[in-house]
Formats: structure tokens, sequence, C-alpha cells
């Protein structure tokens, strides 16, 4: 868990600036009635993530300057944030509709589970919706999320290959997932709840963005972990 922390530490205050000005243009879209839905959040944690997986798994430390051009601004070969973004953004795409059409699943299954056994039943629902929706994205990130650090690199983002390294690294990769992005998002969750009119305003609003981007530094720095583990793992099989 120390490793998970410190790589995620190190890549979020190396780049601090960058996610900060992200996390205040973010605000000021929302603010004026442009990016307040969740296609434009999906669009924005979706480039955040995929930042952060190539960040990680650069063989060598990244500039600064290149963090900002991004993809563009030279060629491939002298720019360690080059690549296509469509593999990234596609499987993301696709992961994010299977979750919606489990949390659907679950919610109606507990609207029906509950009917009649409670004059309100709506914090019940919403309760096994959010249990039931965060466990199988944990278990399935786990298993095959590896497609995305592989798919951010140009790697084999195929879902056998993904699955084959998950095997390998399930229990620790839920674990990461628990103790990592699980943590941070329980602890803010409390706090929003406990002070509610402390954690409104602009400050505050910031702050949590920059929260949210934190631990989508965690989530990509678990998969990565995962992934160089696994990685390693397979090609010494394959060559013995």
């Amino acid at each position: 868990m120390i490793e998970l922390y410190r790589r995620s530490f190190g890549l979020f205050f190396g780049y601090f600036p960058f996610f900060a000005f992200i996390a205040a243009l973010f605000l000021a879209i929302e603010h004026f009635g442009f990016g307040d839905n969740a296609g434009a959040s999906f669009v924005v944690y979706t480039l955040i993530a995929l930042y952060c997986h190539k960040l990680l798994l650069a063989k060598e430390p990244v500039s600064n300057k290149w963090i900002w051009r991004g993809s563009v601004g030279a060629k491939d070969e002298t720019n360690p944030l080059a690549g296509g973004t469509w593999p990234f953004f596609w499987r993301s795409g696709v992961f994010m509709i299977f979750l919606v059409a489990i949390m659907l699943l679950i919610t109606f299954g507990s609207a029906s589970l509950f009917d009649g056994l409670a004059a309100d039943i709506s914090g019940l629902v919403v309760l096994f919706g959010v249990i039931g929706t965060v466990t199988t994205l944990g278990v399935a990130l786990a298993l095959i999320g590896t497609v995305f650090p592989a798919a951010a690199i140009g790697g084999d983002a195929a879902l056998d290959r993904a699955f084959e390294r998950g095997r390998k690294t399930f229990w620790i990769t839920l674990l990461r997932f628990v103790v990592g992005p699980g943590l941070v998002t329980f602890a803010t969750l409390v706090v929003v709840l406990l002070f509610p009119a402390q954690t409104d305003g602009l400050v505050p609003n910031v702050m949590f963005e920059l929260i949210g981007m934190f631990s989508t530094c965690l989530s990509a720095t678990a998969l990565c972990l995962a992934y160089e583990k696994a990685e390693l793992q397979l090609a010494s099989t394959t060559s013995d």
C-alpha cells in the first residue's frame, strides 16, 4: 500500500498545476452552464485517467512541458504523451455503460425486494444500488481493469490478456482499490454529510474536484501496478 500512495502522491503533486488548472476550468465551465452534466464529467475524468496512465508508465520522467502540450506539438518519438486516445476512450465508455446497466438492475431489484416492507424504501434502494455498483466496479477493475493502462500506452488491451493479468494480481489490486480511492471517497462523503454548510462554495468545490482527481490517480496507480507486475510474470513464464 505504501507504493500505491507513494506513486500517486508523486504523480499528483509532481503535476499539481495541471490538475489544479483542469479543476478550476471544469468548475468555471459548470458555473456558466456548459458542463453541468454526466457527459462532461466523463470526458474530463477519462482524460485525466488517460494522462495518469501514460505518466505512470512512461519509461522516463515526463517534463512538465509535455503535459500542457498533450499529444500534439512534436513527433511521436519525442513526445511521451503521444498516441491515440480513442482506444482508451471507447473502452472507458463501454465500461461506463456496463456499470450503469448494473446499477439499474440492482436498483430495480432492490425496489422490488423492499416493496411493501416499508413506507419509504427510497433510502434502502439507493443504499443497495450504491453498494452493489461500487462492489461490481472494484471486482471488474481488479479482474480486467488492466485493459486501461494497456490501451493508454498501446499495449495488448485484449480482454483475454487482461484476464490473465487479473488472475495474477486480483486480490492485491482489489485491496488497493479499497484502501486507495475507496477510502478517500468514503472520507469525503463523511465530511460532506457531517459538515454540509462548510462544504458549499467555490473553495470547497475546487477542493472536492482535486480530491476526485487524486482518487482517479489512485485508481490509475492501482491498475498500473497490477499491469507492471503481471506483465513481468507473464513475460517470465513465456521465456521459460
